[in-house]
């Protein structure tokens, strides 16, 4: 059923059917889980159901350029924001646009088109934290994760064939039940 194999680094090994698929679609679901958890570590503020609508005033608003490190180095936009807000009768400035920092909106073209929508309304609305009203962003919304989701489910696919082949290998057929 199983065949010795000699590993790159002259280990003697012996490989079951399936094994290799599972191994690897644990590791697919590890990096998608740990890239999700990453990522929800970023967030801050209180979940979205939390957040409430204030009219605010946009002071400044522009695009930053951010160049992704490496050989084939990506050209993002982040907006980068100032506005006020009043709440329960105080006045409130803040300078974040969402909730995770340095986490860009797309590519440049795409962070311009967004500032000059904003730059275009007189008020926009702003999104607080009723508990810590100095807590407020421009957009509520997430990015979102579908890179961790999709890692995560070719991962579970592969493990699930994997115990599939290993319990194949080993004489376990559905008349075994």
């Amino acid at each position: 059923m199983s065949e010795a194999v000699t590993s790159d680094w002259g280990f003697r090994t012996r490989q079951r059917p399936g094994s290799v698929a599972l191994q690897c679609g644990l590791i697919l679901f590890a990096m998608g889980a740990a890239a999700f958890t990453w990522d929800q570590r970023l967030i801050e503020g209180p979940s979205d159901a939390q957040l409430v609508a204030v009219p605010a005033t946009l002071l400044s608003i522009d695009c930053e350029l951010i160049r992704s490190g490496g050989t084939h180095s990506s050209v993002y936009g982040e907006p980068v924001v100032s506005f006020e807000y009043r709440y329960e009768g105080q006045t409130y400035s803040g300078d974040r646009y969402h909730r995770q920092r340095s986490t860009p909106v797309g590519s440049m073209a795409e962070c311009r088109e967004l500032v000059e929508g904003l730059r275009a309304q007189p008020s926009v609305q702003a999104w607080i934290d009723p508990a810590r009203p100095e807590f407020a962003v421009l957009s509520k919304h997430l990015r979102p994760q579908a890179m961790s989701w999709i890692f995560m489910a070719v991962g579970a696919a592969f493990a699930a064939l994997g115990v599939y082949r290993l319990l194949r290998s080993r004489g376990w057929t559905r008349d075994n039940d």
